[in-house]
């Protein structure tokens, strides 16, 4: 018996250790094993040589641990099907215990900040001037603290100017005031962005002068609501005469010269500035007949990615699509991700920070399937946050342009090309995700679309411009399009007629319940009507809604605009409205209970029982 003990005893050590484990350091070296004590340098040599154990046959799972620093990345990190686990072993690349582990791409500023004129402050940036470098993005690291500094406007943020006339065939506008300035001119880069309720549209400007201003593309988009019209609320970007706020910028292409205004006291060369040099960071790019299965990161931090705006312009920016009057209605392209995947199955970023990018953070495409996203921290992203639905890469033509109209409806296989490829049964959980649609406000901090099945739980999700988290486009089981215990608030802070959870266009209903919506109010300096808990859209049938709960609901609690729903159970919803708040096809039960508002105990209890489960509560940092 003693022997059985023994042999039990040093049997779980040898189990143990019998996982292959690789070390990558700053300090390590490309030449060396690997190992704790020697490591590599680049995460590029631990995949290769993992990708030598994986045309061996795994025999046992691999980690590779990351050590604590700041990796930046020059080009894109690209994982494919020779990265690939196995059914039985995985392939993880994790921060090492509790170190800060950050890959990066962007691009410090170097240079001597000099005294402009008042608390304008400039900088020579050689490579701009040479046509080398650009930026639109620019972030102040200030002893750990990041803040994404304002590219000049006019007016200040929160305010706007309207449209009194709009000539959309030869692309003049007259302006409610005169702008700031004597002229503008194409040499400063500057743009218009110009709103109508739910999206955005952005263009640069050819010339402009007292209220008058000529556009190089159209604003807009041939969608039958959003073209520029009389009383439309817009605002300029990127002019020097623009600057008047601290943290405002303005860089000048054709000298190099990058000038920042700052508080009073302050000066920049006490802090360190970046921009985005890349556009993606990370991708994993499997195949349909080989997809990567089995592969994980954790703990690992993605900071800053550059994407500059398209010649064309973009009309209609909603949910990080646009299009343009060019190609045509209902043909978009996305916003590109900081992280990109297709073809994964099985794989997962978990305890992840996703940060301080200039497009979108992480995109999941063709023949993602049963892939996670659990316990990360997304924020401060120009457009949408999570984005399962990424299709550039199953465009038909091959340049990125997708069909996304009505037409499409819940056609997954015409949306993907071909049933393999439809990404289905993949779970966002556990995050923290806010301030997203910084600079692209018609973007949400999650967004599913043409998916099959989801489970969209334990979120907290707040700070976005839009709605927080939306779901369409999609198929399967009611029971199985899940968007349940998320926790949502400060939702629709600058634009309208969208929700804290937004659904639409599906013939099977998702089960949305248990959620926790509040604080959605409209701000005085938004442009639109239409800030809604739970928004119900056109063609998004047959949601069971339940034990969801809402309080502070600037216009209502539910928005109806699609058939045969159940709801029951909530509370809070005082407010039900919209062109199908009547519709017999619609069941709501007991619809006095569910108006009882909230009590401050329960408010405190639905905190605490929405939003991340542990350990990524505490992980996350949220109370």
């Amino acid at each position: 018996m003693r022997l059985m003990i023994v042999f039990l005893f040093l049997s779980i050590p040898f189990f143990q250790l019998s996982a292959v484990e690789l070390f990558v350091a700053r300090s390590g070296d490309d030449m060396n094993p690997g190992t704790k004590e020697q490591p590599f340098q680049t995460l590029e040599k631990a995949r290769d040589t993992v990708r030598g154990l994986i045309a061996d046959g795994l025999r046992e799972d691999v980690t590779v641990f990351i050590r604590g620093g700041t990796y930046e990345l020059e080009d894109t990190i690209t994982f494919d099907e020779r990265d690939s686990g196995t059914a039985a072993h995985s392939v993880t690349y994790e921060g090492y215990k509790d170190e800060r582990v950050v890959f990066s791409g962007g691009r410090q500023l170097e240079g001597t900040w000099k005294k402009h004129k008042g608390q304008i402050w400039k900088l020579h940036l050689p490579g701009v001037a040479a046509g080398t470098m650009w930026f639109r993005q620019l972030f102040a690291d200030d002893n750990g603290g990041i803040s994404r500094m304002t590219r000049a406007r006019w007016p200040n943020r929160g305010q706007f100017v309207k449209t009194t006339a709009v000539d959309n065939e030869n692309l003049i506008y007259t302006l409610s005031e005169e702008l700031p300035m004597k002229e503008l001119t194409p040499e400063s880069n500057a743009e218009l962005e110009i709103f109508v309720s739910w999206v955005s549209s952005r263009a640069r400007i050819g010339e402009a002068s007292g209220s008058t201003i000529t556009t190089e593309t159209v604003p807009g988009h041939c969608h039958r609501h959003t073209m520029p019209k009389p009383d439309r609320s817009l605002f300029l970007e990127h002019a020097y005469a623009f600057i008047d706020q601290p943290g405002e910028w303005y860089l000048d292409q054709k000298s190099g010269m990058l000038y920042l205004m700052t508080e009073p006291g302050d000066e920049p060369g006490d802090k360190t500035f970046f921009t985005g040099r890349i556009t993606t960071l990370l991708r994993i790019a499997g195949e349909a007949s080989t997809p990567v299965i089995n592969l994980h990161f954790r703990k690992l931090r993605f900071h800053y990615s550059f994407w500059d705006l398209p010649e064309i312009g973009f009309g209609d920016m909603w949910t990080g699509n646009y299009g343009t009057m060019e190609k045509g209605i209902n043909w978009v392209k996305h916003v590109p991700p900081a992280i990109e995947s297709e073809y994964v199955r099985n794989c997962s970023f978990e305890m992840c920070e996703i940060a301080h990018m200039g497009a979108s953070g992480i995109g999941f495409g063709r023949g993602t399937v049963q892939t996670r996203v659990v316990g990360c921290h997304v924020h401060d992203i120009a457009a949408i946050g999570i984005n399962f639905g990424w299709r550039t890469l199953a465009s038909p033509s091959g340049d990125g342009w997708v069909h996304y109209d009505r037409v499409l409806k819940t056609d997954v296989n015409k949306a993907w090309g071909g049933e393999r490829n439809v990404p289905s049964d993949n779970e966002i959980t556990d995050n923290k995700v806010h301030h997203c649609g910084q600079v692209y406000s018609g973007c949400s901090g999650i967004f599913l679309a043409f998916n099959r099945n989801f489970n969209i739980s334990y979120n907290v999700v707040y700070g976005c411009p839009y709605g927080c988290i939306i779901h369409q486009h999609y198929v399967g089981e009611r029971e199985n399009c899940i968007s349940s215990y998320n926790q949502v608030f400060d939702s629709m802070l600058l634009l309208g007629d969208g929700g804290g959870i937004y659904n639409s266009v599906t013939d099977v209903g998702a089960h949305i319940h248990h959620n926790y919506v509040y604080d959605i109010v409209k701000n005085p300096g938004s442009i639109a009507w239409g800030n809604v808990g739970l928004y119900l859209d056109d063609f998004g049938h047959n949601c069971l809604a339940e034990d969801n709960a809402f309080a502070h609901i600037a216009t209502g609690e539910l928005h109806l605009r699609s058939k045969g729903h159940l709801i029951r159970n909530n509370r809070g919803m005082k407010r039900i409205f919209g062109t199908k708040a009547k519709d017999e096809s619609t069941t709501i039960i007991d619809p006095e209970k569910q108006a009882v508002e909230l009590t401050d105990a329960e408010r405190k209890t639905l905190a605490a029982e929405t939003g991340p489960r542990e350990p990524y509560r505490t992980w996350l940092g949220i109370n």
